[in-house]
């Protein structure tokens, strides 16, 4: 079975540096995130970034999330093809599964040579692209990997370009920040020094609103490369 694969097309890009950050908050009441994050610099100048969130909370769910983010990172560095990698994952879950938990997969890989963009979802909810401005929503509607042996990602590619930034959130942060999360993205993103600034700004916005659930961010921002 083929992924599905969707094209958004922002405009080309030229040589690309990209600065990332990221933040994670336990849900109240809970010393544990079920979240994890992970990046690495790939071969022919490309970036890898990954973000999981373990289905419930705590260490159990914890443990499905690392796993995921972990064996992305290392096929990827490894050489496998991004489908190679993604089967290699859901299989992994697969065997890992305890108790019925599941782990959602949402990964970004840029190809900071062209600017060209993979938005790679297992579960995932949307993510975001911040250009001049404006909010660019990326949709995706797949099943978390661990589910089904035949489980595919939604796929989406994009063009990206200089002083682009890219939002991806767990599924707790964007339902504590419901209908605000565009405006937000505007106002916390736009408005910060540093990509980890960034992220913990949006996760505070969503704190403030009451958020019932382990929280992350992941937040890219692209550059135009010097020297």
């Amino acid at each position: 079975t083929e992924a599905a694969l969707d094209v958004y097309d922002f405009e080309e890009a030229g040589l690309l540096y990209a600065s990332a950050g990221s933040a994670t908050l336990p849900k109240p009441a809970s010393t544990i995130s079920g979240d994890s994050t992970a990046s690495c610099n790939l071969a022919c100048g490309r970036a890898l970034y990954v973000l999981s969130d373990g289905m419930g909370s705590g260490a159990l769910a914890a443990k499905q999330s690392a796993a995921a983010v972990e064996l992305m990172c290392r096929l990827y560095e490894t050489g496998f093809s991004r489908d190679e990698a993604l089967e290699c994952v859901n299989r992994l879950l697969m065997l890992k599964r305890e108790n019925e938990v599941y782990a959602t997969l949402d990964a970004l890989c840029i190809d900071l040579e062209t600017g060209g963009a993979e938005f790679i979802k297992f579960g995932a909810p949307p993510s975001f692209v911040l250009r001049e401005g404006r909010v660019h929503t990326i949709y995706a509607e797949a099943l978390p990997a661990g589910i089904l042996t035949e489980a595919v990602p939604a796929i989406h590619c994009a063009s990206l370009k200089q002083n682009d930034s890219i939002v991806l959130l767990t599924d707790g942060t964007l339902e504590a920040l419901k209908e605000e999360t565009e405006q937000l993205i505007i106002e916390c993103v736009g408005g910060a020094n540093t990509c980890a600034d960034a992220a913990a700004a949006l996760l505070n916005a969503a704190a403030e609103r009451g958020a019932k659930d382990d929280m992350s961010a992941v937040v890219v921002r692209l550059e135009q490369r010097t020297g």
